[in-house]
């Protein structure tokens, strides 16, 4: 990342607001390479957000069900919208991911926005034919759990789409990552090696 060079002050009488501006682009340009860093997000604590696990979402191709009946040692909740040009592109690599570390005990659920429109949701399912369930969860029961327990406890809540929630069985999440997949997947895929 580019920073401007602070501005070039005369030595005289402001040697100390240049010190100052110094100290301020230096602490900048730090908190900016630490931010974006994978290291950091791969060693963040887990979260205090449990997602429920018993709440029942809908298959758009089959019946309810709910995140504790898939089973498994994790699972990966895909939040994203058929409106959404970053989400349907991933949707291929998020299926890769989720067929090569299914055999580990990865559980993947893609759960559509509420403002999604079923029939679009419907749609995309038949058209693609993905190995795991595309759930709508129209009234955004799960969203607003997730949101009110990101107010209480000062998290990250889900801002837009798409975003990678990674869960332990009991629904305590572990890793969250919004916007497109970091380094192409790599992020994720370590995340999944830790847990799996």
């Amino acid at each position: 990342m580019h920073l401007p060079a602070p501005p070039i002050l005369p030595e005289t009488r402001h040697s100390s607001s240049r010190r100052h501006l110094l100290v301020t682009g230096l602490a900048f340009s730090f908190s900016a390479c630490t931010k974006d860093s994978p290291t950091q997000s791969s060693e963040r604590k887990a979260s205090a957000i449990v997602v429920p696990t018993d709440l029942y979402l809908q298959n758009i191709l089959a019946g309810a069900f709910t995140l504790k009946q898939l089973g498994g040692k994790a699972v990966l909740l895909e939040l994203w919208a058929t409106t959404c040009a970053i989400c349907v592109a991933e949707m291929p690599m998020i299926s890769a991911l989720s067929e090569r570390y299914e055999v580990r005990g990865l559980r993947t659920v893609a759960l559509a926005m509420p403002y999604d429109r079923p029939d679009h949701v419907l749609h995309y399912a038949q058209a693609r034919r993905l190995p795991f369930p595309i759930a709508v969860d129209p009234a955004g029961h799960m969203l607003k759990a997730i949101t009110r327990q990101a107010a209480q406890y000062g998290e990250p809540s889900v801002e837009g789409t798409p975003t990678r929630l990674l869960l332990n069985p009991f629904g305590q999440l572990l890793y969250q990552e919004q916007g497109a997949l970091n380094f192409g997947g790599k992020t994720l895929e370590s995340q999944l090696l830790k847990l799996l």
